[in-house]
């Protein structure tokens, strides 16, 4: 992705509407919880191009990509122009997702 000219006026990414994420059979077993920090690139319509796992249980980790990617967005803006930006998002999971 370019660099960001430098000045103008920013608004990053939002999220519009969150899914809760599942959590799955195996993590509930070995009682696995905590966070998967995932990165996205949200595309200058708000389409959700990609996911990447930056840290987190692995076991955790495909049921957070998986809630992300029904996730809705709204694109980032520069100067009042949508453009396609990254965004970290934390999932969170804890026995309570059950």
């Amino acid at each position: 992705m370019p660099a960001l000219p430098v000045g103008g006026r920013f608004e990053p990414p939002q999220i519009v509407q969150r899914v809760a994420p599942d959590y799955p059979t195996l993590a509930r077993q070995v009682n696995a919880s905590g966070q998967v920090r995932v990165e996205v690139l949200i595309d200058e319509r708000g389409a959700l191009k990609s996911v990447k796992v930056l840290s987190g249980n692995p076991i955790l980790a495909e049921a957070a990509q998986r809630a992300i990617s029904k996730w809705k967005f709204r694109a980032a803006t520069l100067n009042g122009k949508a453009i396609a930006n990254n965004m970290v998002i934390n999932v969170s999971f804890n026995h309570g997702n059950q």
